[in-house]
């Protein structure tokens, strides 16, 4: 629309079909080369956790010392975090952690669509949770701050990004029409205007 206009590269996608359509081996072979990136990022986690805690033992060792000594210790090491560019089961905030320490953005990848959309706000009642539009605010890349008690600071995403990609059966896709009970238009942005009554 204008040189300054941005738009997220988001993407919502359900893949309709009956069981036995092999859906889940087209979706693992889609997946495949985020999988082996996924792979390497762990491994290279794994090196970066292992000189943390090397340089925790140090730090630990060397504010002994100060405090001995009565200087001011330097500060403790930063903890590292894996990249991330997939994510299967997490909770809210583990999520929301996840698209923090990963500004390009992840893919949430769901072999059973239906079982995202049931499970919104299962521990909060109906209408009562705001799971919905947290992944509504991860559509359009908004900004996304939660607040916890349970966690000492806020989790704070000025530019969140999420695709979610899944299967999901025809017998189920009542689940995903959009309907009187969905006004945030969730379910629209999986399947698009579908027709209930198609």
């Amino acid at each position: 629309l204008k040189r300054t206009w941005r738009e997220p590269a988001v993407v919502w996608v359900a893949v309709v079909g009956e069981s036995g359509d092999k859906k889940t081996p087209a979706f693992k072979l889609a997946i495949a080369p985020l999988v082996e990136v996924q792979r390497k990022m762990a491994g290279e986690y794994e090196d970066e956790r292992k000189k943390y805690e090397d340089r925790l033992r140090e730090y630990v060792l060397e504010r002994k010392k100060s405090t001995k000594e009565g200087k001011v210790p330097e500060a403790p090491p930063n903890l590292p975090h894996m990249g991330s560019v997939l994510v299967n089961d997490a909770t809210l905030e583990a999520f929301v952690q996840t698209l923090g320490h990963n500004p390009r953005g992840v893919l949430k990848i769901e072999d059973e669509l239906a079982a995202l959309t049931r499970s919104l706000d299962q521990y909060k009642g109906t209408g009562k949770g705001r799971e919905k539009q947290v992944y509504l605010s991860c559509w359009s890349a908004s900004y996304l701050s939660i607040e916890r008690k349970t966690n000492p600071e806020p989790i704070i995403v000025p530019r969140p990004c999420a695709s979610i990609a899944g299967n999901i059966q025809p017998g189920m896709l009542p689940v995903l029409v959009p309907s009187k009970e969905d006004p945030e238009g969730f379910h629209k942005r999986l399947l698009g205007m579908l027709d209930p009554a198609a």
